[in-house]
């Protein structure tokens, strides 16, 4: 009875973790695509928001489509995982290949959004490897926007200047 309590109770905090996450991270999308110049409830419509920023950043095609590919075979691990549905092998093997897909798909995206708003090398990994974090920085900071275009290095600034 108690153990039961206990992991019904760890439950509900987690998922209520998850959604506090969810809702900071949409917001810092949303500000970050006013910043951009975009109407930020853009932010708020899934896959719409990939299809808006990947283009802003100039890293549309393939990467757009890629990323969605990815987050709908996501989508259906987390129902399958939910229901408990036993797949096949060969689709775990398809479900762990788009995770690492995503993954790098992610992280293209952050490294341009980092050259949008002029960051420096070290702000881009940052992006990388904790954009929970990095992402509020450039939505709530002073982080101004500056288009970046093919062919510019780090839209026109070095690491010494952002």
């Amino acid at each position: 009875m108690f153990e039961e309590t206990l992991k019904y109770f760890i439950d509900y905090i987690t998922d209520v973790l998850l959604f506090a996450y969810y809702i900071v991270f949409v917001v810092a999308e949303y500000r970050i695509l006013e910043k951009e110049g975009e109407k930020g409830w853009k932010a708020l419509i899934p896959i719409y928001n990939f299809y808006v920023t990947y283009k802003i950043e100039g890293v549309f095609i393939p990467w757009f489509y890629f990323a969605a590919t990815c987050y709908i075979i996501e989508i259906a691990e987390a129902y399958f995982e939910f229901h408990q549905v036993h797949v096949p092998l060969a689709v775990e093997i398809i479900f762990s290949a788009a995770s690492v897909l995503m993954i790098i798909s992610e992280s293209v995206f952050s490294v341009h959004l980092g050259r949008s708003f002029g960051k420096s090398r070290a702000f881009k990994v940052g992006l990388v490897l904790l954009p929970e974090i990095f992402y509020l920085v450039l939505a709530f900071g002073k982080s101004e926007f500056i288009h970046y275009t093919k062919g510019e290095a780090d839209a026109g600034l070095s690491d010494s200047k952002a």
